[in-house]
């Protein structure tokens, strides 16, 4: 088993307890979906620190109406599985952070998912701290720090960015409408 070090962050993409346990005793900092992971691996993950990025709302707005049976089957064994999952979690105190899994879903809809976090058990303002600060190394705007920063009008939920900076460069500024 590899072991992860000299100070790299490594992120793993798991679904199944077995993966995830291993994933995490392998030292990986942070767990991709995380969808089935059993009581005790949610326990390993406080006690290790070990982020989740739970790609919750998958279980939700994927459309698996066109997907084979064998797939549509499985999906209905695991979503469920995966709410309940995500909801414990969050109860148990793991540190999530939002993520979405695009091309799955669409980049653009991250709201989806902090709507998705808060239905499972988030606080709507610790929702909002799991897309922003959460796993942020520096979590903060100040002179001489890279910014990456979105801005939108009212409740960021509303899914109507109108200020994009990644890196210190502005992306998009819309004027305010008149």
């Amino acid at each position: 088993m590899i072991s992860c070090t000299a100070g790299l962050k490594f992120a793993a993409h798991c679904m199944g307890d077995g993966a995830i346990r291993n994933a995490i005793e392998a030292g990986i900092d942070c767990i991709e979906h995380g969808s089935l992971a059993s009581d005790a691996t949610l326990d390993l993950m406080v006690e290790r620190g070990t982020f989740l990025v739970a790609t919750t709302y998958l279980a939700d707005g994927m459309d698996v109406s066109r997907a084979a049976p064998e797939l549509r089957a499985k999906a209905a064994e695991v979503f469920p599985g995966s709410r309940a999952t995500i909801s414990k979690a969050i109860a148990e105190g793991v540190k999530v952070a939002c993520g979405t899994d695009a091309p799955a879903i669409p980049h653009g809809k991250n709201a989806k998912e902090l709507l998705a976090l808060v239905e499972r058990g988030m606080a709507p303002l610790q929702a909002l701290h799991s897309a922003t600060t959460v796993a942020a190394d520096r979590g903060r705007l100040e002179d001489g720090l890279v910014a990456d920063v979105i801005a939108v009008p009212g409740d960021p939920l509303i899914e109507d960015v109108r200020f994009v900076m990644k890196g210190g460069r502005v992306f998009r500024h819309d004027a305010e409408a008149g």
